[in-house]
C-alpha cells in the first residue's frame, strides 16, 4: 500500500492571494488521510459496512409481508464514508435480498459574477433498496469493519506457548510439567505417569523443586483429579500439594492398591501473580 504525505498550505501576512485550488487542497486533505486510514484498517477492502445491518420488526402480515426498520449504519466505499439512515422496508420473506447504493444531490444554487448559476454544494448519502442495479451492493454479502480488522489483530496478538518447569522427579514420574504465562496469572499443566510399582522414594512423592524451578510454584495446590486404584472402582479424588519445595499427593493415596504406576496425574491449575 502506498502512503503519501499530506499537502500543507503555507500562510503569510501581506495580503496573500487565495485560489480555488487552495480551497480544494483544504477540502481534499482530510478525505485523503481518512481514505488511507480506512484502507489500512480494512486490509485494503474498498467496500464494507461499519457494522452488520440490524433491523427492528415493525409488523408482520401473511398478505402484505413483513415490515422492518433498519438501524443507522455507514457504508464505506472507495475510502469515503456514507451514512445509511434508518429505513423502513416491507418484504415478502426474510430471505429477500437487500441492497445499498449511493445517491448524490446538488444544492445551494448561487449566481456567479458571470451571471451563471451553479450548485455550490453536493450531498452524497447511502440508501437501502430492494431493487438491484449496477451501482448497488448486497448488504448481506458485505463484511463489517470489525470482521475485516479481526484477522489483522489476531496476527499481532502474541501466542504464549507452554514452557517446561524444571524439577527433580521422584518415584519414576515423567511427562509434562509446564506453565504458560498470562497477563495476571500462570497456567500450570501437569500430565505425569510412572512405571514404578513401588514407592521407592517417600510415599506419594511426585517431585521436588530445585534452584531452576520458578519460585511462584511453591506453596500451591493443584485442581482435583481422579487417580489410583488397581480398578476404576477403587480410584479416588486427589490433588498435588506443593509446599516446602516438595510436591506430594493429597487424599487417600496411601492404600495397598495404589502405587506410582496407577497413580497417574492429569490436571491443571491457575496461580495468580
Amino acid at each position: 500500500m502506498k502512503y503519501t504525505n499530506m499537502n500543507k498550505m503555507l500562510f503569510g501576512e501581506g495580503g496573500q492571494p487565495l485560489y480555488i485550488d487552495d480551497l480544494k487542497t483544504l477540502q481534499e486533505n482530510p478525505a485523503r488521510q481518512m481514505k488511507l486510514l480506512l484502507q489500512a484498517l480494512s486490509a485494503g477492502n474498498t467496500v464494507f459496512l461499519f457494522s452488520q445491518i440490524e433491523a427492528d420488526l415493525v409488523s408482520a402480515d401473511t398478505k402484505s409481508g413483513t415490515t422492518f426498520k433498519t438501524r443507522q449504519n455507514w457504508l464505506v466505499l472507495d475510502g469515503f464514508i456514507y451514512e445509511i439512515k434508518e429505513t423502513t422496508l416491507t418484504v415478502k420473506s426474510w430471505d429477500t435480498p437487500l441492497y445499498v447504493g449511493i445517491k448524490s444531490k446538488s444544492m445551494d444554487i448561487r449566481t456567479f459574477e458571470n451571471g451563471q448559476e451553479y450548485a455550490c454544494r453536493e450531498v452524497v448519502e447511502a440508501y437501502l433498496t430492494l431493487e438491484k442495479t449496477d451501482n448497488t451492493y448486497n448488504v448481506y454479502k458485505l463484511k463489517s469493519l470489525f470482521e475485516l480488522m479481526a484477522p489483522l489483530i489476531a496476527k499481532k496478538v502474541p501466542i504464549n506457548e507452554y514452557k517446561d518447569i524444571n524439577v527433580d522427579f521422584s518415584n519414576g514420574y515423567t511427562g509434562q510439567l509446564q506453565y504458560k504465562e498470562e497477563e495476571d496469572f500462570y497456567r500450570v499443566r501437569m500430565v505425569l505417569t510412572s512405571n514404578s510399582t513401588k514407592w521407592t522414594d517417600s510415599q506419594g512423592r511426585v517431585f521436588s523443586l530445585n534452584g531452576k524451578t520458578p519460585k511462584w510454584l511453591n506453596e500451591t495446590i493443584s485442581e482435583s483429579f481422579v487417580t489410583g486404584g488397581d480398578t476404576s472402582a477403587r480410584a479416588q479424588k486427589a490433588q498435588n500439594i506443593i509446599k516446602n519445595n516438595i510436591a506430594d499427593f493429597t487424599g487417600e493415596i496411601e492404600t495397598e492398591y495404589n502405587n506410582p504406576s496407577n497413580c497417574q496425574i492429569s490436571t491443571f491449575f491457575i496461580i495468580p501473580k
